[in-house]
């Protein structure tokens, strides 16, 4: 029994000596050894730096951390400076209030005043260009709509006013909206598509039906303005038709509806109008659009253009921009300054110093970079 005894605590001993052999690394310190199960324990930063001490590669790494926090932290003013500059820049650059004036003076006008549908005797119209649901719509609001308020003739009466105004002169016809210059006649284009082969050919042939090609805005869903403004318009340049005047739009109208301008392959209507405003210095291109749908229903919109044609009446009103530029040249330098020193620390290696060089922020400071060239280019 005692023989047995002593080989069971010899076989323990081992057990434990076999199980101090088995090294771990530590989790929080993973550079020191410790023995399987402890790699939890709660080790000093006292016990690690007298016991163990630390790696070189570790000091290094956190001084650069540190540095870069630093740098972070020391580029956040340049940040909001940036903000700031670019803010100015645009109040002071771009007139948005003025042009959003006088936007919205044009929609509320061709909203509320170009009627149709008009009861007797003759006062008050019903409808205006949202109502436009078929083609006899559309040529009603043209032609008791549209052109008696943009290119009126006669001078305006009160409401059962017998006054005699007579005509309107030559500079009151060539106006809108008292303020605002007719540039050139009203443009009535169109876009048309072709024949194309219908989705069951089986069917179109049965009851001889002809199928034509889409509209070149997708019209599945409801239309967006971005669609309108900046979608293609591929315009039947033959069919254009031009409005001078009453006299002449009213005759024109007339030809086009009795010829029947408007048929199914009529994808897109546009009135055009270009006018400028002396008071505010704003060039308005203004279209009145209508779409028309696979499904038969009519989309309306109307959109503008805008723009000031004297962007810089003075000097202080480019200081804001000339400094934001500044600001811009100062980064790129920057960013170039660091990109030299990461390269000559990687011996000019491509490789290693784009993989040391660019990181989340450095992106950040080129995409902005990039927008504000890019801005100025297009400008």
């Amino acid at each position: 029994a005692i023989h047995h005894s002593t080989q069971h605590g010899a076989t323990g001993d081992d057990d434990g000596i076999a199980l101090e052999m088995v090294k771990r690394k530590h989790f929080v310190y993973p550079w020191i050894s410790v023995a399987a199960g402890m790699e939890m324990s709660e080790i000093t930063s006292e016990e690690v730096a007298i016991t163990h001490g630390i790696k070189e590669e570790i000091v290094r790494n956190h001084v650069r951390s540190e540095l870069e926090k630093q740098t972070d932290v020391m580029s956040l003013p340049w940040a909001i400076l940036s903000f700031v500059l670019y803010a100015l820049m645009l109040l002071n650059g771009e007139t948005l209030h003025l042009n959003n004036a006088i936007e919205s003076a044009i929609d509320y006008d061709i909203e509320q005043n170009t009627r149709f549908a008009f009861s007797e005797p003759q006062f008050a119209g019903h409808k205006h260009y949202q109502d436009v649901n078929s083609y006899a719509d559309f040529w009603s609001w043209m032609r008791k709509g549209f052109v008696p308020v943009v290119l009126p003739s006669q001078y305006p009466a009160a409401e059962s006013s017998d006054l005699p105004l007579g005509n309107l002169s030559d500079f009151e016809t060539g106006r809108y909206l008292w303020h605002n210059l007719k540039l050139g006649p009203i443009r009535l284009a169109r876009e048309s598509t072709g024949i194309q082969p219908c989705a069951n050919d089986r069917v179109a042939s049965a009851h001889n039906i002809t199928c034509t090609a889409g509209p070149a805005i997708d019209l599945d869903l409801a239309v967006v303005e971005s669609q309108v403004s900046l979608g293609d318009f591929r315009e039947d340049k033959v069919a254009t038709a031009w409005l001078l005047d009453e006299a002449q739009a009213q005759d024109m109208i007339r030809r086009l509806e009795e010829e029947r301008w408007l048929n199914e392959r009529t994808t897109q209507v546009r009135v055009s109008m270009l006018l400028y405003n002396g008071g505010l210095d704003l060039l308005v291109l203004t279209h009145v659009t209508f779409l028309f749908a696979k499904s038969g229903r009519i989309w309306k919109m109307i959109n503008h253009q805008s723009t000031n044609l004297k962007p810089y009446p003075g000097v202080d009103s480019c200081t804001w921009q000339v400094l934001f530029y500044m600001q811009v040249a100062s980064l790129i330098f920057t960013e170039c300054k660091e990109i030299l020193a990461t390269a000559s620390q990687k011996r000019y290696n491509i490789r290693l110093t784009l993989t040391s060089y660019m990181n989340f922020w450095n992106a950040v400071d080129w995409a902005y970079i990039g927008a504000s060239l890019a801005c100025l280019g297009i400008w």
